[in-house]
């Protein structure tokens, strides 16, 4: 049995509370996007935690960016540069090696695809590299097209999902805000 896009915790525990418990959940984690109390309470469960969308395409896709904030993260960018690797596989490999993650990373260039299987395991991450990439969870990527007059403000919460808010505010000052 696989369940996807698990979001609360009260829909885990119902879950949870069956005769028949899921095998897999596959959720959204990316280094931004961590997921961590859900992904813990999975694995503590003994299922098989899955993520999808670990190489960006949430932020580009769906959440409004005009570049995808993983694969352009400065952080990211250093690490794989460090380590001969493009920052796929410095994905692939922390999540995998030091989260114990089932991942989807989907690509349709073969080229992509072997060094996601292949080139992703032919490294190692220093815990320093490690913990840098632990210590994006909950950041904003920072790579949105943005209205200089909105800014906007994300909260992480331990318990489930980033939440948002928008914050307006007037510049008085006759510049543009910084």
């Amino acid at each position: 049995i696989g369940i996807c896009d698990v979001s609360s915790m009260g829909l885990l525990e119902e879950l949870l509370s069956q005769k028949v418990k899921p095998h897999i959940i596959q959720n959204w984690m990316d280094p931004f996007h961590q997921d961590k109390a859900m992904r813990q309470r999975i694995q503590e469960s003994g299922i098989l935690y899955q993520a999808y969308s670990s190489l960006g395409t949430q932020w580009y896709h769906h959440k409004g960016h005009s570049q995808n904030p993983v694969t352009n993260d400065p952080t990211l960018l250093e690490i794989a540069s460090a380590h001969g690797a493009d920052v796929g596989q410095v994905v692939v490999h922390w999540a995998t090696m030091r989260h114990g993650i089932s991942m989807l990373p989907a690509s349709t260039n073969p080229t992509r695809q072997e060094g996601n299987l292949v080139r992703s395991f032919s490294f190692e991450l220093t815990e320093k590299d490690l913990a840098r990439i632990d210590a994006l969870a909950g950041r904003a990527p920072d790579f949105k097209t943005r209205d200089t007059n909105v800014l906007s403000v994300l909260f992480h919460s331990d318990k489930s999902d980033i939440q948002s808010i928008d914050v307006y505010w007037i510049d008085n000052h006759g510049g543009s805000p910084e």
